[in-house]
């Protein structure tokens, strides 16, 4: 059973042995820190400027970046030791040769003093504990008439419940609108508009979760009238689902509450969704937005915000009726609780499939490992979408056969669409019939760096371009950042690819690309080194993973690895099953040994 004390003694957990490893990797030799990519030495510092979105910045020069930072994360700046920072920033721009670095109004002075005329600056990460917050939404909670509610529905003791307040006037809403379901998007959609406590819907790839939410947060606001809260684990998904509501519903009374520097993806043709540091700053149309959400007569609201952001200034003391948690499988349990805690009725939509909660400590039990999704779940499955229409019939395949019981479907109009160029120097990769290529390198030893496969992704992206696939129709997916660097230096560096595409084609890890899709999909393995996948194997061979990275391609996925992956070995049960997953899309693949 799950209780408060249980919550409370994860976190603590959680957030000790974080403390803890960076601490470790801070007493390590700078050397050591730099081949763990936990570091970056003999950096190089622009004068401060402001750039395009009125935030202060500084360029980062550096000769060879190898770290694990990614886009958003807290860093360190210092000259020998990562305990005695000089200053502290944000990760904002990562541009392989160069990082931008951001600093708020606390850190703005250590950045002036920071001396620009020096090349030997290092940065590390740094260690942030939000743990206060938290425990703010416990405290919260259990002082809250809603404890028994929350923790009964956490523990599977309740089930939905429904109500047809407003239905004709729901239905004959989407009738106006011309709005077409499938069958499991239309149960859904009604069962979460009309649900009185909660309500689970699992989005595998491609099947339309986000159009459902879109019309879910809709009818909420426009039809109910209700303050209606979207939240999930990252500023990217939010924004996401905010601009989709934008754009399809045209909705008037959206916002989204966050640091300036998470809003950059809110533009979209036609308009941008406000953004806002608190709800006080928030103005849509020329009002406030807190009219709206405190007055019932200035009808509905949308709002966009981390769970974390009701605990503190930016949304302190602000309820919802309804509060919809996207990619709920990526949420554990204590941070959707503190979402919670602050709304009536909850609507999970996720898939507990696809990527999960990041813990590190493995104390844990089963059962708060999970995440909030999984939790639900577990005891009401709800509405499962089951008709992709991304994927074509043989890509589809395997992650349902895999991952979804046979239950995922291919839409009929998009089963037999395929990538097959004509023209192109690959016949036996991109001029094959087959959407699912395995070209075998057959390398060893190599680690989070493959310049074999950085190499030849280079060259099947610029043949790619020659026989007129759109740039915006290719991404590359590679587990380590350093191998995503190493491959747009290759791409650089390519006489084929043309500098104007370098900022259209992604390349970026699996946990960057979720919800994305491309025609052409493109996933670096990188890793050959036996003991090295071994050690990462909890990271490296999750099935989650997986999944993502091969259901983001509609038309060919072509993966570049090697068959000495295979021979890893371990005495882990659960890992030894994970690699037969990898094992068994290998042999599912058409496999390419000979590089025509």
């Amino acid at each position: 059973m799950i209780t408060i004390d249980k919550l409370r003694t994860f976190v603590r957990i959680e957030e000790n042995l974080k403390e803890r490893q960076v601490l470790a990797i801070w007493a390590k030799a700078a050397d050591d820190r730099v081949k763990e990519g936990e570091a970056i030495v003999n950096v190089r510092l622009s004068d401060l400027y402001t750039n395009d979105q009125g935030l202060l910045v500084m360029r980062a020069y550096v000769k060879n970046n190898l770290s694990k930072f990614r886009v958003g994360d807290s860093v360190r700046l210092h000259r020998c030791n990562p305990k005695e920072p000089l200053a502290k920033a944000v990760l904002l721009e990562d541009n392989g040769d160069h990082l931008v670095l951001y600093f708020d109004r606390y850190s703005e002075g250590e950045a002036r003093k920071l001396d620009t005329r020096l090349n030997d600056w290092m940065i590390d990460r740094d260690y942030a504990n939000f743990s206060f917050i938290l425990e703010n939404a416990f405290s919260t909670l259990e002082s809250s008439d809603h404890k028994s509610r929350i923790m009964a529905l956490i523990n599977g003791a309740t089930a939905p419940a429904f109500t047809n307040d407003k239905l004709e006037e729901i239905e004959y809403l989407i009738k106006k609108s011309g709005v077409r379901f499938n069958e499991k998007q239309k149960e859904a959609f009604y069962k979460a508009v009309t649900t009185k406590n909660f309500y689970v819907i699992q989005g595998p790839p491609g099947t339309g979760k986000t159009h459902v939410l879109a019309l879910i947060a809709l009818v909420l606001a426009k039809v109910k009238g209700e303050r209606v809260l979207i939240t999930s684990q990252t500023h990217r998904a939010i924004n996401n689902a905010l601009v989709k509501i934008a754009k399809q519903t045209g909705y008037p009374l959206i916002g989204k509450i966050g640091y300036h520097y998470q809003a950059d993806d809110l533009k979209y043709e036609g308009g941008c969704v406000a953004n806002a540091e608190r709800l006080s700053q928030l103005s849509v149309g020329g009002e406030r937005f807190d009219y709206y959400t405190f007055n019932e007569s200035g009808g509905g609201v949308i709002l966009g915000g981390s769970c974390f952001h009701l605990h503190t200034a930016r949304l302190k003391n602000t309820y919802f009726d309804t509060i919809i948690f996207d990619e709920a499988g990526q949420l554990n349990l204590p941070v959707a609780l503190a979402g919670m805690v602050c709304g009536s009725k909850y609507i999970f939509i996720g898939d507990h499939c696809q990527m999960s909660p990041i813990i590190v400590s493995d104390e844990h039990s089963e059962e708060m490992s999970k995440s909030i999704f999984e939790t639900i779940f577990t005891h009401h499955p709800g509405t499962m979408l089951d008709t992709t229409y991304r994927m074509n019939e043989e890509i589809t395949k395997f992650p349902s056969d895999t991952f979804y019981k046979g239950k995922l479907q291919t839409f009929e109009s998009v089963k037999k669409q395929t990538l097959v160029l004509a023209n192109t120097a690959y016949p036996n990769i991109l001029g094959n019939e087959r959407s699912c290529i395995f070209v075998d390198l057959a390398h060893q030893k190599r680690r989070m760096v493959c310049d074999e496969e950085a190499t030849l992704a280079a060259n099947l992206i610029a043949d790619a371009l020659k026989n007129g696939v759109p740039a915006h129709e290719i991404a590359v997916i590679a587990p380590y950042r350093a191998q995503g660097r190493l491959i747009r230096k290759r791409m650089w560096e390519h006489e084929g690819i043309d500098e104007s595409v370098m900022d259209v084609i992604v390349v970026d890890t699996v946990e960057r690309i979720q919800g994305q899709e491309r025609s052409l999909i493109l996933i670096s393995l990188t890793s050959s080194d036996t003991e090295h996948l071994k050690r990462s194997a909890d990271f490296y061979f999750q099935p989650n993973r997986l999944n993502v990275a091969l259901t983001r391609a509609k038309e060919k996925v072509v993966v570049l690895g090697s068959c000495y992956m295979f021979d890893t070995n371990s005495d882990d049960l659960k890992h030894r099953l994970w690699i037969s997953y990898f094992r068994d899309f290998y042999l599912y693949c058409c496999r390419i040994t000979q590089i025509d």
